[in-house]
């Protein structure tokens, strides 16, 4: 059930929705495919199967772990944070 005082945020999880996971593009860069298997995979390859168990900060960590990576999987990577 949607919330009344909230239609902004519904409006934009619906675009979020049609552009990311409807149509495997961006909000942040329209027409660019980013939500796409490929991409998802290399994330899960950099990120997942290449954990970083120091004691870093979550951003040091994150960032090392994403070298090498291609630009649209730094950029799923930002979307998803």
């Amino acid at each position: 059930m949607r919330r009344v005082d909230t239609p902004l945020v519904y409006k934009a999880a619906d675009q979020w929705r049609d552009a990311a996971l409807m149509a495997d593009g961006s909000l942040f860069t329209p027409g660019e495919a980013i939500w796409t298997l490929a991409t998802a995979e290399e994330l899960f390859r950099h990120f997942n199967l290449s954990p970083d168990e120091s004691s870093d900060s979550f951003d040091t960590k994150f960032k090392r772990q994403l070298q090498g990576s291609s630009p649209a999987t730094y950029q799923l990577a930002a979307e998803l944070v």
